[in-house]
């Protein structure tokens, strides 16, 4: 079996795998992982490139793992939610309808190129004093970090179900 990783930095502990190929963002102009350029098809920095590299690695059956939400999470969740919704229910709306797309976009990889299945690899909680790349800051507390992880966690697994 063939297993392809998909997403951002947490994917690096399945490198060095036997059978394990990653997709390179550094081949995007942009080379960040996120779940906003995964859902969207006009992304075309982004799917142009990773449609190919699809297409030449499921030729055998293969298993993707994806990483993802971490950026998200921490920086653009948080980032939009204060601007666009002003009370709590507003805030679960908008994460679950980025769940449902993000379903929905998984869904249709699966189809499209025949994957035996797919593996979701999370984002993990946040420490007190957690440390993070100068490049994508992590905005807001730790506490909300995980409290927005705990939200898109459950409504991705709403989809699911």
């Amino acid at each position: 079996m063939n297993i392809l990783l998909l997403g951002d930095s947490h994917s690096d502990i399945f490198l060095g795998r036997n059978s394990v190929t990653r997709f390179e963002m550094s081949q995007c102009q942009s080379s960040i992982f996120t779940l906003h350029r995964f859902t969207n098809q006009a992304d075309v920095d982004l799917w142009d490139k990773l449609a190919l590299w699809l297409q030449h690695h499921t030729r055998t059956t293969s298993s993707l793992i994806i990483t993802g939400g971490e950026i998200d999470v921490r920086a653009h969740f948080w980032k939009h939610i204060p601007r666009l919704y002003s009370n709590p229910d507003d805030i679960t709306t908008y994460i679950s309808n980025i769940a449902l797309k993000f379903y929905q976009t998984l869904v249709a990889v699966i189809k499209k190129y025949q994957l035996e299945n797919i593996v979701i690899w999370g984002a993990p909680v946040a420490g007190e004093r957690a440390d993070y790349n100068f490049e994508v800051p992590f905005v807001g507390s730790s506490q909300t970090r995980n409290i927005l992880l705990h939200l898109w966690n459950r409504s991705l697994l709403e989809c699911i179900k």
